[in-house]
């Protein structure tokens, strides 16, 4: 075949390949638009440094595994040396002074056939330590989403504060020509212009502050998705989520079978059992049987071939109790492992406890704070149609207003609370945020 319908084609495949993949990934969110909760998990996941980290370690311990496992093979080295020796004498001397050449060049194998269990011990080691570095990848992953989900709600939440609170401004400014007209009109006091504006003024502070409470918030969500602080930011509100229906045991007994958190502890007595057996193989009689083989290549020595077996049994007879204080001290730590496992067990149980309690609360208070505004926001436009009249005060309006605007911020924050009350109860649950979310 020609080379250039060779380059052709190879440039048809690989552009071929490479449109496949291009076309599998999917494409990165547009930051110019506001972002989803999905979204934002997502570009946290993919951007984080403490995942990123933990995603290495896994492959750190992967890689220990493999080598752990070499030891289950034979070896094979291709060695080469050359030496040579030049001597001299002085005095009487049988013989004379000359030099030598040594020189060697084979192929050598070998093979530890037996090693008292030490080899099984330290791949299993591995084994538990690559099992924990997964779970601990996986923790790390749920805890930077819970984080980014904190941060969202937080955002959320002032920024409906902010739209409260300007609101409230638009308010208060109504206030203020309605006093004006009743003091132009001769029905109202001067003192009630002055209130309003009070008010206005008031209002405009609180302005101010929300968006402060807002730039923080972004700042926050930006630092838990691990973005730089000059990417723009901006989300999409969110309704009310559903509820896990589920009944606490039932609960709990779900996270003690998903927590990744468990699972790390379970690994990490096994490596304590692990130690704590290899160790005791220590101080006892140690025997290795090994065997090698060497094909010589090139040899000054005219030799072409060697096989060595050898047998090696001992035992420590005295080392200032060093092997004894070993064995101790690996069974003291998987004592210490297995009160930390319970230990956390216990803390899983509570988390989810004191998640399906919250639930509950947020619940409960969703709906008393739709009471509350309803009650609030008639009242003030009872009081406002009153003042119009001239049957209330401007003390009664501003009275109002206030009670109006924190039954909804009462509302607002009812919301927010309920929606991460429910994420927080899946991931006290052991349950995949991002997926739950996206689904």
């Amino acid at each position: 075949m020609p080379k250039g319908l060779i380059t052709f084609w190879l440039a048809v495949l690989t552009g071929g390949v490479l449109d496949c993949a291009l076309a599998q990934e999917p494409a990165p969110p547009d930051l110019s638009q506001p972002l989803s909760l999905a979204q934002c998990l997502g570009l946290a996941l993919d951007n984080h440094p403490s995942v990123k980290a933990a995603a290495a370690g896994v492959e750190a311990a992967q890689h220990r595994v493999t080598e752990s496992k070499s030891s289950r093979f034979p070896s094979l080295d291709l060695t080469s040396n050359w030496s040579r020796f030049q001597s001299t004498r002085q005095g009487f001397a049988i013989g004379s002074a000359g030099s030598s050449e040594n020189r060697e060049t084979a192929l050598s194998a070998s093979y530890l056939f037996l090693d008292s269990g030490q080899r099984k011990t330290v791949v299993r080691q591995a084994g538990a330590n690559a099992g924990a570095s997964v779970a601990s990848l996986t923790s790390t992953e749920r805890d930077t989403a819970l984080a980014v989900v904190q941060a969202y709600y937080s955002l959320l939440t002032a920024q409906k504060l902010k739209a409260l609170r300007a609101k409230v401004v638009t308010s208060a400014e109504q206030h203020v020509a309605a006093a004006q007209a009743g003091f132009d009109a001769g029905t109202t006091a001067k003192i009630d212009i002055l209130r309003a504006q009070t008010e206005l003024a008031n209002a405009k502070v609180d302005v101010v502050a929300a968006d402060g409470a807002i730039q923080r918030a972004v700042a926050v969500l930006r630092n838990a998705m691990g973005m730089e602080a000059a990417v723009p930011l901006t989300i999409l509100d969110q309704d009310k989520l559903p509820d896990p229906q589920l009944e606490l045991t039932a609960a709990q007994q779900e996270a003690l079978s998903k927590r990744p958190e468990l699972r790390q502890q379970d690994y990490g007595l096994a490596v304590a059992w692990e130690t704590a057996r290899s160790a005791k193989i220590n101080a006892g009689p140690a025997l290795s049987f090994t065997g090698g083989f060497d094909r010589y290549l090139d040899s000054s020595r005219d030799v072409t071939d060697e096989w060595v077996l050898r047998a090696t049994m001992s035992m420590p007879l005295f080392d200032g109790k060093q092997s004894r204080s070993r064995v101790e001290s690996a069974k003291a730590d998987l004592v210490a492992r297995r009160e930390q496992r319970e230990r956390e067990r216990q803390s899983i149980l509570l988390e989810v406890e004191r998640g399906w309690i919250s639930l509950n609360d947020a619940k409960a208070r969703i709906g008393a704070a739709d009471a509350a505004r309803a009650q609030a926001d008639e009242n003030l436009a009872l009081n406002e149609a009153s003042y119009v009249a001239g049957v209330a005060t401007m003390v009664e309006i501003i009275d109002a207003r206030s009670a109006a605007a924190q039954a909804e911020t009462n509302q607002i924050q009812a919301l927010y609370d309920h929606n991460l009350a429910v994420m927080q109860l899946r991931y006290a649950l052991g349950r995949d945020l991002i997926e739950e979310e996206v689904r």
